[in-house]
């Protein structure tokens, strides 16, 4: 039981990492008011240097995969479901959000969203998501990536913890 316990812990360490990493993201490069957990005020994004370039763009589709695939896979292991089962369900997810954005399928989307998603802070942003979003062919390579990077840590930890000897 300890052993499991391990590895659950580290991957949720992990994800907490990989989340920072992408949250920085939006902390440095993107303008505070573009965001929704970011208050407007906060905006280091404005007259400076991007701090992570041109893979600032696609860094959190990619630490956005990787979070949730190690947190649920963490969440679902008294479950004994297959990491790569929690990889592949995630990447469709997160794909058909993307895909999601292309211009004509967002706009039909936003228009078929329910009004009363304005009345809840969280849902209230789902609108802008498929209007303001922007599809990117390298976001689907970022959570691709993202997902194989995630299998083969829970890999990696799985076997780590199952190596050391409990004490």
């Amino acid at each position: 039981m300890q052993m499991i316990r391990r590895a659950e812990v580290t991957q949720w360490f992990a994800a907490v990492v990989v989340f920072g990493l992408g949250a920085s993201v939006y902390l440095f490069d993107r303008h505070g008011s573009d965001i929704y957990f970011i208050p407007a005020w906060w905006d280091f994004a404005n007259g400076t240097p991007a701090l992570f370039g041109y893979l600032g763009q696609n860094i959190p589709s990619f630490a956005h995969t990787f979070c949730f695939i190690l947190l649920i896979s963490a969440l679902l292991t008294p479950w004994r479901v297959a990491p790569l089962t929690v990889c592949l369900g995630w990447c469709v997810t997160e794909a058909a959000l993307e895909l999601a954005q292309i211009a004509p399928i967002a706009g039909g989307i936003a228009a078929r969203l329910p009004a009363w998603f304005s009345d809840w802070p969280i849902l209230a942003n789902v609108p802008g998501y498929f209007s303001l979003g922007r599809f990117d062919p390298l976001d689907l390579v970022s959570i691709g990536l993202g997902g194989v990077a995630a299998y083969l840590t829970i890999l990696f930890i799985n076997r780590s913890a199952r190596s050391r000897p409990c004490h």
